[in-house]
């Protein structure tokens, strides 16, 4: 359910605007490219955000409408609900990750974004069994949301870096 929102919002964006941002690269007009990722970045995060937090305030709606039924109970359905909220928060960080790194595959620098994911990994092993030892069930979802949000964030801290002015678009 968490990757609905993910796939409408952040996969549609990233597949949407990579022709284009391998276009203006192919041109060398890299201050267009990343003023277009930019803007593209932040309408993509926003609406993230929404989604994010419509689907808090709806889990336990949205998690009664598709799961139960059977042996799939209301109070399984309160659980589950606890657990889609805790998810919930990674969405604008997919948007995140789906956009960043296709604008470094669209250089040509594929490395970039597959670095930060096997280092990012490599700790959320340990954020995981935390987490999860703390928290249980609850700390897994939240686990989850904390990696995709690190490894957004580390992209993003780079990829700014790269901008000439990342704040104006």
């Amino acid at each position: 359910l968490n990757m609905l929102p993910v796939g409408l919002v952040a996969q549609a964006a990233g597949i949407a605007s990579y022709p284009t941002l391998a276009r203006l690269v192919a041109q060398k007009k890299m201050g267009e490219m990343r003023a277009v990722l930019n803007q593209t970045l932040k309408t993509s995060v926003f609406l993230g955000g929404l989604a994010a937090a419509g689907l808090s305030v709806l889990s336990l709606p949205v998690v009664r409408i598709a799961f139960q039924r059977g042996n799939f109970d209301a109070e399984a359905s309160v659980a589950t609900a606890g657990f889609l909220a805790l998810y919930a928060l990674s969405v604008p960080f997919w948007a995140g990750h789906q956009l960043l790194g296709r604008g470094f595959y669209a250089q040509r620098r594929m490395w970039v974004p597959v670095g930060v994911g096997s280092l990012v990994t490599a700790v959320a092993v340990f954020i995981y069994r935390g987490l999860s030892t703390s928290l249980g069930l609850n700390g897994v979802a939240l686990a989850s949301s904390i990696s995709i949000a690190l490894y957004s964030i580390v992209l993003g801290v780079l990829w700014l870096r790269e901008c000439d002015d990342p704040l104006v678009v």
